[in-house]
């Protein structure tokens, strides 16, 4: 067996160990900051309220630096299924499994991955849980290229029931397979996506977040915001998601996104501006938010307030629908986008994307389906993506494309639906079967 490696233990670091360990699974987990690990026995309590109080039952130590000096320590379960963990570091030669969970920077990542190349033994495997760099970028300057691979997990990691595996062309595809099988082992489900900047996931989350940001400081109130969101079938209002994600996670991927589609990303100024203001989201502070029950209530936290107004421009009057209809127009848009450029198959991929990585349901009850049920979930159990964007109607979609505040689109997929409809055609399945054709793929 593996031993598994965890760098970073801030809040998505934190959140993928408490999966291990509730699989009983054995971690070492490294960070920079000795203060983040000195607080993990008081983290484990607050976390898994229900074991003993005293911490001891999790066997939490320091062992010998992992990586460079990086501090490091052992957590062990009371009840450990991984049989490793019982020797000191040091002393065992096993191949790692590393995941990273730093700092969305391609350099800071590079470093990270050249240092625990140079230390870990043979044979291991290194996985970034980057939301948005492609794997070829982060591995390009490595000398064991062929072992690198991604494995995003999506915040909350506890709810959210799949990983985005992502292979660079150069990964060993048996090496893809031993990370698709450690996410099993936390009873997740692994999407398989191809290495292009944001995935699926994050590709299809960037716009939606920054047309919500954008339709805030047009006039749409956040209660509005959110009434849309949850009609489109999503669980929570993407103003608080992006307080769950951390506001400078969304403004990086935002930036990734901008940074490889221009001409489709008028970025919206408000965010940025609350990281500049060190509102960072839940679980520091505040986000656009200031608590967990300001989120539920909608109400935004009184400096967000005036950061809205400064930031406010052509404001009008909206309504649910219509804010329904331009966030579901905007993720139409991406998703055939995503088909265009191969980074999935079909739109079956991106419905499963969409449903395991961002809570997409019909049912907003249907928390207690069984994780592994995700890949055959029926239709009438979890409602289609793209059946529900085609079914809104070409007429919706043509008009958030034009007007007086267009959704910036590629010309392509604006031509190529105008002329199924000018067939008699469905866009949606025009697009579904023209888009997947192999000289468009790259």
């Amino acid at each position: 067996m593996m031993r598994t490696v965890l760098v970073g233990f801030g809040v998505v670091g934190r959140a993928v160990c408490a999966e291990h360990l509730r699989r009983g699974i054995a971690v070492d987990v490294v960070d920079q900051d000795a203060s983040a690990l000195q607080s993990a026995s008081e983290w484990l309590q607050h976390t898994f309220p229900g074991d003993d109080p005293s911490g001891n039952a999790w066997n939490i130590r320091s062992i010998p630096s992992v990586i460079g000096s990086l501090t490091s320590i052992r957590i062990e379960p009371s009840d450990p299924r991984d049989a490793g963990g019982a020797d000191d570091w040091a002393g065992d030669g096993r191949p790692t499994l590393l995941i990273e969970s730093v700092a969305e920077n391609l350099e800071v990542k590079q470093a990270l991955f050249r240092q625990a190349q140079a230390d870990l033994p043979g044979g291991s495997i290194y996985c970034s849980n980057t939301s948005t760099l492609p794997i070829r970028d982060i591995s390009s300057s490595l000398d064991q290229v062929e072992r690198v691979v991604g494995m995003h997990f999506f915040m909350p990691v506890a709810q959210r029931p799949a990983v985005e595996i992502i292979a660079s062309p150069k990964t060993d595809p048996a090496i893809v397979d031993v990370c698709a099988d450690h996410v099993r082992r936390l009873g997740k489900v692994p999407l398989r996506v191809g290495d292009h900047v944001g995935f699926v996931v994050n590709r299809m989350l960037a716009p939606y977040i920054n047309e919500s940001i954008t339709m805030l400081c047009r006039g749409a109130t956040a209660s509005q915001i959110a009434d849309a969101a949850m009609q489109f079938g999503m669980p929570i209002s993407p103003l608080a998601l992006v307080d769950v994600i951390g506001t400078r996670t969304a403004f990086d991927g935002g930036r990734s996104y901008w940074r490889a589609f221009p001409d489709r990303f008028v970025s919206a100024p408000l965010l940025p501006a609350l990281v500049k203001r060190k509102r960072r989201g839940r679980h520091d502070g505040g986000g656009f938010f200031d608590n967990q029950n300001d989120a539920g209530q909608h109400r935004l936290a009184p400096e967000v307030d005036g950061l809205v107004t400064r930031y406010t421009r052509q404001s009008r009057d909206w309504t649910v629908n219509q804010i329904h209809h331009r966030l579901a127009a905007t993720l139409w848009a991406e998703a055939a986008c995503l088909i265009r450029d191969g980074v999935v198959k079909d739109v079956g991929v991106i419905d499963d994307a969409m449903w395991g990585g961002l809570g997409y349901r019909m049912s907003l009850g249907a928390d207690a389906m069984p994780v592994m049920d995700m890949p055959t979930v029926n239709d009438s159990e979890r409602q289609s993506f793209t059946r529900h964007c085609d079914s809104l109607g070409w007429g919706i979609l043509r008009t958030q494309w034009s007007g007086e505040d267009p959704i910036h689109v590629p010309a392509w997929l604006e031509h190529q639906c105008e002329s199924a409809v000018a067939n008699g055609q469905s866009p949606r399945d025009v697009l579904v079967t023209n888009l997947t054709a192999s000289d468009h793929v790259r």
